[in-house]
């Protein structure tokens, strides 16, 4: 068995994580022995991470992986959060519930969708068996990506998570502590 503990990035500050954002991502850090850190290639996600690590440390043997795309690029966003999205948001709709009534095309949607889940198994293959892994990224990404294992998940705050756990016939579910 594998469990990946998915959790949304901090506070953000404009694109970036301020000192209150930090300060909250130490407070909300993940708590257990992990065995690997995932991360995506925004810089507020690698500003989580850090937070992250200088208050839970970085077990010796830890592997700090290279920045999954899958978690959330520049580029993605840049579609993602058009006009419609930013609009939605401001009128008090959650992310999932924005990147749903922002004009996308459901094809578009599915993409998305199996672009996350895609996310989830790469990391997951990347784990060795027995192993708990931490990976910081974004909302709506992470319910889309639970969406796409069959468990819809409603959007994340910052620092909330959800768990991806792998057994060993290859199966992954869903956990939400929230509910």
């Amino acid at each position: 068995m594998k469990k990946l503990r998915y959790v949304r990035h901090s506070l953000k500050d404009g694109a970036i994580i301020g000192a209150e954002g930090l300060a909250y991502a130490q407070g909300k850090a993940p708590a257990g022995d992990y065995t690997d850190l995932f991360y995506g290639p925004l810089y507020r996600t690698l500003q989580t991470v850090l937070a992250v690590i200088a208050a839970i440390g970085c077990q010796p043997g830890t592997k700090v992986h290279m920045p999954i795309a899958e978690i959330g690029s520049d580029e993605l966003f840049k579609v993602m959060a058009n006009d419609a999205f930013k609009a939605a948001v401001k009128a008090g709709k959650t992310n999932i519930e924005a990147v749903y009534e922002a004009g996308h095309s459901s094809d578009q949607l599915e993409i998305w969708t199996a672009d996350a889940a895609n996310g989830v198994k790469k990391m997951l293959d990347e784990m060795p068996d027995g192993s708990f892994g931490i990976a910081l990224g974004h909302d709506p990404v992470i319910p889309m990506a639970a969406q796409a294992f069959d468990c819809p998940v409603p959007s994340l705050k910052e620092m909330e998570y959800v768990d991806f756990i792998q057994y060993t016939d290859g199966t992954i579910v869903v956990e939400d502590p929230r509910k």
